[in-house]
């Protein structure tokens, strides 16, 4: 599913993982070079398109995308960006849940929408009963070293995403695809469930239903060259590989730890990209005083997700552009193991005064975020679900009736790194001193953090992105079957009344009974707490201005680098 066992886990994505959805880790600033320069290249005169029908008129206005409604595309141009990969980083391909720029996936999220749209697989069928899953794939698509992209590059894909030494973090979902697990513990070569059909047909085959495929492809699973990696051991595929994909840029020079430069793949499948060439500066991101600057004085295009005074001043700024929108749900995961006793779950969420946080630290970046607002429109929610308004004589009684013991010190990982979040940690750990309960904020960088939640007991609270976000999600993530290292359900909890629900949401396709059924199962995930949904962050990315047709990808996942052969600049 969506949440691969890092993103599951983390909730994840739609995460992990994850740039998106996770905060970027800060790092050691880049230091200075001399700026790298576009090499002059053989190619038309920059040409100013027809200006018919390049943008949506129902798009006038909308903050996800800096629509240029006056200044047609045009082709031409070096952007300057700070939103490396991760690849290109060093810190490994396989956690790069999505890099637009250089790779593809099977699907995508279409920007503004929940649709899931083509993109590799031009079409696919789903089999009546939800076990099979086949994809019909472009032809005439080429990887940047010129072999063409096949069915086998898919297959060998989704076995090095399912393979435990990769560190993928997708392993654990992967898991219910037929002859999965044999692969992953060593008793087979291959994943027998992924079946080559021809060079452009490919089936998925489940263990069990799977009504939520294809809203989990997107955007965590970049395709790979399978002659590129192949022969690469497991466990090193994900630091050796080569940046060879179908995107629209290729790789064209790389200095470590400085910069690296993207030039436009003149072979992309969906068209040339209107940009010459993105040039990304490493280390920028981790200084937002860096960025800001650079981004002020029109030495950088693309800066990162702002937030505070910096955010305000931006703002007011003609020459920047804040693209976003509000997006998922930051929350805690409790270990329903180690937090056993329901009053406890409760007490909680009763003793924060969210509102507060939300005035003293958040401001206009976030709101409260509530369970009604997975379902804003009512259509699967139960009107009846359980809601934790602040009361801290509540929680101090239900304290009381647990017997809680006051010395005990709960451990709550966060694995954002900005400062943000270390100050909303830190004012929950003042409400939840104020009812009596110790709670020990530990920022954790992700391998420890994937090692502690994987333990059944070496966590209590995981803070994070992002809460369910599809009724599906609740039927995958939380049966009884479905704990770590195999499947998405961190907290542990476990409810065969709950699975029976679940379960039956899988198969039954009677749009009134399926309601039903989601209402159960949402008033069970309220009333016992698997989750504690807080806020949700309203994202933005800082960019210049003249920057057409950058997007903030809103919708199952929010990744601002979808689409960027689309991206121009303005005269």
């Amino acid at each position: 599913m969506r949440a691969r066992m890092l993103v599951a886990y983390l909730a994840i994505a739609a995460a992990v993982l994850l740039a998106a959805c996770v905060a970027p880790t800060p790092a050691a600033e880049a230091t200075e070079a001399e700026e790298p320069v576009a090499a002059p290249k053989d190619q038309p005169e920059t040409e100013v398109l027809a200006p018919t029908d390049w943008y949506d008129p129902e798009t006038l206005g909308a903050t996800w995308i800096n629509l240029c409604a006056d200044d047609p595309p045009r082709y031409g141009g070096t952007i300057v960006s700070t939103a490396a990969a991760r690849g290109l980083e060093g810190s490994g391909w396989l956690s790069d849940t999505n890099n637009s720029y250089i790779f593809n996936q099977l699907v995508e999220a279409q920007a503004g929408t929940y649709a899931i749209v083509p993109e590799l697989a031009e079409s696919w069928d789903i089999s009546d009963d939800l076990h099979t899953y086949t994809f019909h794939l472009r032809q005439g698509v080429l990887f940047h070293d010129g072999s063409p992209f096949t069915a086998e590059d898919v297959k060998y894909t989704y076995e090095v995403f399912a393979h435990p030494e990769s560190a993928s973090g997708q392993s654990g979902s992967l898991a219910n695809l037929v002859g999965a697990v044999a692969f992953q513990e060593g008793e087979a070569d291959e994943i027998s469930g992924l079946k080559v059909i021809d060079d452009h047909t490919i089936e998925f085959h489940f263990l069990t239903p799977e009504p939520n495929f294809l809203r989990s492809i997107p955007p965590n699973d970049n395709i790979f060259s399978k002659a590129s990696i192949e022969g690469i051991p497991f466990s090193e595929v994900g630091t050796t590989m080569e940046a060879i994909g179908t995107g629209p840029f290729k790789l064209a020079e790389l200095v470590p730890d400085q910069y690296y430069v993207l030039e436009r793949n003149e072979d992309y499948w969906a068209g040339r990209p209107y940009l010459d060439q993105i040039i990304f500066r490493f280390g920028l991101r981790a200084s937002m005083a860096t960025w800001v600057a650079a981004l002020e004085a029109g030495e950088i295009h693309v800066g990162a997700q702002a937030s505070g005074t910096e955010r305000i001043r931006m703002d007011e700024n003609p020459d920047i552009a804040l693209v976003g929108a509000p997006f998922g749900a930051i929350f805690i995961r409790p270990n329903h193991l180690n937090l056993a006793d329901i009053r406890v779950r409760k007490a909680l969420l009763y003793a924060l005064d969210l509102e507060a946080i939300q005035d003293g630290i958040w401001g206009s970046e976030a709101i409260v975020y509530d369970w009604f607002m997975f379902d804003p429109n009512r259509e699967w929610m139960s009107p009846d679900i359980t809601l934790y308004p602040y009361d801290p004589e509540k929680a101090k009684e239900l304290l009381a009736e647990a017997e809680w013991d006051a010395d005990r010190e709960l451990d709550l990982l966060f694995y954002y790194g900005d400062d943000i979040h270390k100050r909303v940690t830190a004012a929950m750990q003042q409400f939840w001193a104020d009812v009596g309960v110790k709670v020990n904020p530990q920022y954790v960088e992700i391998p420890t953090l994937i090692e502690r939640v994987v333990s059944d007991d070496d966590f209590d609270l995981l803070y994070g992105c992002c809460a369910p976000m599809v009724p599906e999600d609740y039927a995958a993530r939380y049966r009884c079957e479905v704990v770590p290292p195999h499947g998405s359900n961190t907290p542990r909890y476990c409810n065969e009344a709950y699975d029976e629900l679940a379960v039956a949401t899988m198969t039954e396709f009677d749009p009134e009974r399926r309601t039903a059924l989601f209402n159960e199962i949402t008033e069970i995930a309220t009333d016992e707490v698997i989750d504690m949904p807080f806020w949700q962050q309203d994202r933005r990315i800082a960019v210049r201005s003249d920057l057409c047709n950058y997007r903030f990808f809103l919708s199952l996942g929010a990744y601002a680098d979808q689409l960027p052969h689309t991206w121009y600049l303005k005269e």
